[in-house]
């Protein structure tokens, strides 16, 4: 990696006496993000952590602090958008110019450092959770003016504790058991593991659950060059497994794998909607009613992690057992609009499941085409169907005799496609 950036900055230097500097500003930019995103790698631990008293008030001042500054420099905002739109429409019926840059000048977001003297709560907190904050209302706000988002939403009491800060002058840091943070100090983690050598903390990420438990998710940097990223052809056919998406379970397998979640999933799916009758019954803020919530949430939270557990076991067997992945880019909202069954589509969960083979198998999953006739098509002859109904689960082929499950049938026919299009080089990663 260093080899390469010295070579392309050995060509910028040479490029200096014949183009403009802007032009070479953006080539080194350009350069910059190529380097990024093909050697430089990320990864996130997440650890349980165990603050006193003293580190849990200042966190959830930090808390209080970020959210205040967010939601005051975003009231100032949305006041300048309101002008901004007024003086725009009175320069339009007076037929008169109207100067961005002049109203942009005048009407800025003001800095941290005018807010830090009006509110003396800012200098007992992490300056740099605050200045990711504002950094964040930024991104935001450049976003809306693009028109890739909406606006962003004031922060409210109830919505997710968090704050992010950043590495300065090694101000976190792992020793033992412990992790340190600005201002906070030592904090004492559950789940820690080997860190590798090379991995460098990039960031740290603190939040708290709805049941008042704390995590802290360090962000770690490192380089990686895959030496044999050889993905155009394949040999070995038995490294290549085809997964289809199933409802109720997660998918199957062109080897007749069919993942099944714990019978203590679905015993806590069922709680919920009867614990959630007795928190609609109680009344609002009394002791019954935050029992109950309470109650609630440890389920939910229960659910979560068996959830979590199960497709990080699964990600990782096929990691370990498969080269290769391939499966069809399916939308689940498509699914859930033309085939109504909202609730046992969503509690599957494919696209976390999706996410984490992505994160595992980096740039060895590989994603058909969603009109493919996965299902209608044989396995054997490949004869194609031209009306298959839902409700037929087993397949018979007229033309071959072959009789198999309708879904592991879908399954064989996406590993096939996805070898052959691994052969002529025409897949999407």
């Amino acid at each position: 990696m260093h080899i390469f950036y010295t070579f392309l900055c050995y060509i910028s230097t040479k490029l200096d006496n014949i183009y403009d500097a802007n032009f070479l500003v953006i080539f080194k930019l350009s350069c910059y993000n190529f380097i990024m995103e093909k050697f430089i790698k990320y990864k996130t631990f997440t650890f349980r952590a165990y603050p006193n008293k003293s580190q849990t008030n200042l966190i959830y001042l930090t808390f209080i602090m970020c959210r205040y500054m967010f939601n005051t420099l975003l009231s100032i905002e949305l006041e300048n958008l309101k002008k901004y739109n007024n003086e725009v429409e009175k320069c339009l019926k007076s037929y008169k110019y109207f100067d961005d840059k002049k109203f942009a000048k005048e009407h800025k977001i003001p800095k941290i450092s005018k807010l830090k003297n009006s509110n003396e709560n800012y200098k007992k907190v992490d300056s740099l959770a605050i200045c990711a904050e504002y950094s964040n209302l930024v991104r935001g706000m450049e976003l809306f003016y693009r028109g890739k988002s909406n606006l962003p939403k004031f922060k409210g009491r109830n919505d997710k504790h968090s704050y992010t800060t950043s590495q300065v002058n090694n101000n976190i840091r792992i020793v033992n058991n412990k992790i340190r943070l600005p201002k906070v100090g030592f904090i004492k983690v559950r789940g820690m593991r080997e860190i590798p050598s090379n991995f460098k903390i990039k960031r740290a990420i603190i939040f708290e659950d709805k049941k008042g438990k704390f995590f802290i998710s360090i962000v770690f940097e490192y380089e990686k060059i895959d030496k044999n990223d050889d993905i155009y052809s394949i040999k070995n056919e038995n490294k290549v497994v085809g997964l289809d998406f199933k409802i109720g379970d997660i998918f199957v397998s062109s080897d007749g794998f069919i993942p099944k979640y714990s019978n203590s999933y679905f015993i806590l799916l069922d709680k919920i909607p009867i614990i959630q009758n007795y928190v609609n019954r109680k009344k609002k803020f009394f002791k019954n009613y935050w029992k109950s919530i309470n109650k609630l949430r440890k389920i939910h939270r229960n659910v979560v992690n068996i959830r979590k557990d199960m497709l990080n076991k699964l990600s990782y067997t096929l990691s370990k057992n498969y080269n290769y992945v391939i499966i069809e880019d399916l939308s689940i909202k498509e699914i859930v609009y033309k085939l109504g069954r909202g609730k046992n589509v969503y509690n599957t969960s494919f696209n976390s499941f999706v996410k984490r083979l992505l994160y595992k198998f980096e740039n060895k999953v590989i994603k058909i085409n969603k009109w493919f006739p996965s299902s209608k098509k044989c396995s054997i002859c490949g004869k194609k169907k031209k009306h298959l109904r839902l409700s037929q689960r087993i397949y018979r082929c007229y033309f071959c005799g072959n009789i198999i499950d309708r879904d592991l049938n879908a399954a064989i026919n996406i590993k096939n496609e996805g070898v052959r299009l691994l052969n002529t080089c025409e897949f999407e990663v």
